[in-house]
């Protein structure tokens, strides 16, 4: 839910060091992150990856729920209770739009034989002010291929706030309020987590946990920790 589209907290602790939320990208660039998922129901590995074209496009492929700005688990390479040992891959772009703004395109293919696959287009507004940090992520997705496999079309409003404890730790909150366009009954579902992160050099640290939907008794309890590095 921040400007590297998939770490939300690491990119926090890099933002409180500048003047603008979101400072011009490094031309030429290389972002990795590694997470391990786990839910109630399965236990995935995901793997994201972004490179920097120039001060205000980057590219990437991500197969995590934190570059789908989700409050879930189970996306990525399964390894415990799997029904498919591989869930959605997507081919992401960002365009800084300017100090606080950044926008958001990604091609989603969440199942694959048949493939059913998804667009997103969304937008980032970063705002800081001393040790606080909060990121507003609006997000829409419409399904573009075989939408009667569940493309998960739909809106969410992220929003997360990020303190700031000291020069290289802080923790964050996350809320999240999604629709389901395919299924309005049921919705709208009020995501919650919780999480910490450790900036070590050019790694850093996350860890969070949370519910899908903290109203509902059927939502999914989750937890995610990962570790991001920036060339």
């Amino acid at each position: 839910m921040k400007l590297a589209a998939w770490v939300v907290l690491a990119q926090a602790s890099v933002a409180f060091a500048d003047d603008e939320p979101v400072p011009p990208f490094q031309p030429g660039a290389v972002d990795a992150r590694a997470a391990l998922e786990v839910s109630d129901a399965i236990t995935s590995i995901a793997v994201d990856g972004f490179y920097t074209v120039n001060e205000r496009f980057r590219i990437g492929v991500t197969t995590s729920d934190a570059a789908r700005r989700q409050l879930a688990a189970g996306r990525g390479l399964c390894v415990v209770h799997c029904l498919d040992r591989f869930d959605g891959v997507a081919a992401d772009a960002q365009v800084r739009l300017g100090p606080s703004l950044v926008g958001r395109a990604a091609i989603d293919a969440i199942r694959f034989a048949p493939t059913a696959v998804a667009a997103e287009l969304g937008a980032e507004l970063h705002a800081i002010d001393g040790r606080i940090g909060v990121v507003v992520s609006p997000t829409l997705r419409i399904g573009v291929a075989r939408r009667d496999l569940a493309n998960g079309d739909g809106a969410s409003l992220p929003a997360e706030i990020d303190l700031r404890l000291g020069s290289r730790v802080g923790i964050s909150g996350i809320a999240r309020v999604a629709i389901a366009f395919d299924q309005l009954d049921a919705t709208p579902s009020f995501g919650s987590a919780g999480g910490v992160w450790l900036v070590l050099g050019p790694v850093t640290v996350t860890a969070r946990s949370g519910s899908t939907d903290v109203f509902h008794l059927q939502a999914t309890l989750f937890a995610d920790l990962a570790i991001a590095w920036s060339s």
